[in-house]
């Protein structure tokens, strides 16, 4: 998709954030980079009845090149997190839903998703993301995901899938759990630095329109 053009009110954003800065804790890096092209057990699309809730189109996401400044908040977040990981002090650092979507859209580690899903809100619920997401058989699922963090079984994290939303259809709760029982969202990186990364964070909490990460100092663990 074509991105649009810049214009003096929209400056161009400053350089993408270099690898080592787009570490990002868990999140938003479980969420889009443990997606991809679903595979799911075959006999669940089999059945007829999911054809009610997908979709023979994927749902796309225009572009939009972030300001200067969101690009820089964002990515000093992550920075924020990075360098406090690799020095063993104490940091909380809030990341918003801007922060994500930011991130969405210009890390390059992302760059396969940028028009496939973006996180829509943040509440002690869970995290709600819009994602469209591709089945065998050529058909999509273009639906509402809601999310909360926890520890997986590595050490790192995962995103427990809650729900599956899509307006206006309703989502099978067999379909939903057998998405969850695969367990699509646990992060296994092959990225060392990433995995220190994750690592070293104790905690992921939701509040209203942001997320919190807590890395502890290493003489407190």
């Amino acid at each position: 998709m074509t991105e649009p053009a810049q214009s003096p009110s929209n400056p161009p954003p400053g350089p993408e954030p270099s690898w080592a800065g787009c570490i990002v804790p868990g999140v938003v890096l479980l969420i889009f980079l443990s997606l991809g092209i679903w595979v799911v057990a075959v006999g669940y699309l089999q059945n007829k009845g999911f054809d009610a809730f997908l979709d023979k189109e994927p749902l796309v996401f225009e572009v939009t090149p972030p300001t200067t400044e969101a690009l820089a908040h964002a990515t000093a977040a992550i920075e924020q997190i990075r360098r406090a990981a690799t020095d063993g002090a104490e940091v909380e650092v809030p990341l918003t839903v801007e922060d994500l979507n930011t991130l969405i859209v210009t890390a390059p580690l992302l760059s396969s998703y940028r028009t496939s899903g973006r996180v829509r809100s943040i509440t002690p619920r869970g995290l709600e993301a819009e994602l469209s997401q591709e089945l065998k058989g050529r058909r999509f699922l273009n639906g509402v995901f809601r999310f909360t963090p926890a520890k997986s079984e590595t050490n790192t994290w995962q995103l427990l899938l809650e729900d599956i939303e899509v307006p206006g259809r309703e989502v099978p709760e067999p379909f939903i759990l057998g998405y969850r029982n695969l367990h699509m969202f646990r992060f296994d990186s092959d990225l060392p630095d990433l995995q220190t990364v994750l690592k070293r964070i104790d905690a992921i909490r939701l509040e209203e329109g942001r997320i919190l990460v807590h890395v502890p100092a290493k003489d407190a663990e």
